[in-house]
């Protein structure tokens, strides 16, 4: 957390995670933060310990992350909540799929992606969402909480992925009035997965 979570300690916890998963697992990550594009066109995550004048050695490289995830025995669920208003042009903005392919390029099976928002868009964020979280993080807990009956569409008593997914989707959609969509990306993952 804060300041511990620099790139050496979120690849080191990572990497100790998925050594120990076995195939019977599934890891949840959830990355939350600001990113930025390199010269070399690829996509950092700006950590606590990142220059933003030396981004590129200082930051996050999703293509470490894939990396990692690419040697996980167990499935593998991301979510990504790359917020782009820290970004200072628009013409570096980084649209999501560009890095979420870095994850998926590696040819990981057993992974699902379900990111903050599509394309271009920004990751918004307001008051208005429990204390100035981000919207689709507030959607993601109401969904698991207050909202778990509503979420739970065929009511066995678990959620599962597309019941969780649906249900992102449609408030983050409805509370930003359509300015930010999220989106799911499934690598060898068919049909359904229970996920609480």
């Amino acid at each position: 957390m804060d300041q511990q979570a620099t790139s050496n300690n979120i690849q080191q916890v990572l990497s100790n995670i998925i050594q120990q998963a076995t195939i019977d697992d599934t890891i949840m990550l959830y990355f939350a933060g600001h990113g930025d594009k390199g010269s070399n066109d690829k996509f950092y995550f700006l950590t606590s310990q990142t220059s933003l004048e030396d981004f590129e050695n200082t930051g996050l490289a999703w293509e470490k992350i894939a990396t990692l995830l690419a040697q996980s025995k167990a499935k593998v669920i991301v979510f990504l909540d790359a917020c782009h208003s820290g970004i200072a042009s628009q013409e570096t903005v980084v649209p999501n799929d560009k890095y979420v392919a870095e994850l998926m390029k590696s040819g990981k099976t057993g992974m699902v992606i379900i990111d903050a928002s599509k394309g271009r868009q920004s990751s918004l964020e307001g008051l208005q969402f429990g204390g100035g979280h981000g919207v689709f993080n507030y959607m993601i807990t109401q969904a698991l909480t207050t909202e778990r009956q509503t979420t739970d569409l065929n009511k066995n008593g678990i959620i599962e992925l597309s019941e969780l997914y649906r249900s992102i989707k449609y408030n983050v959609h409805k509370h930003t009035n359509g300015k930010q969509t999220p989106w799911i990306s499934r690598n060898e993952i068919i049909g359904e997965m229970p996920l609480f």
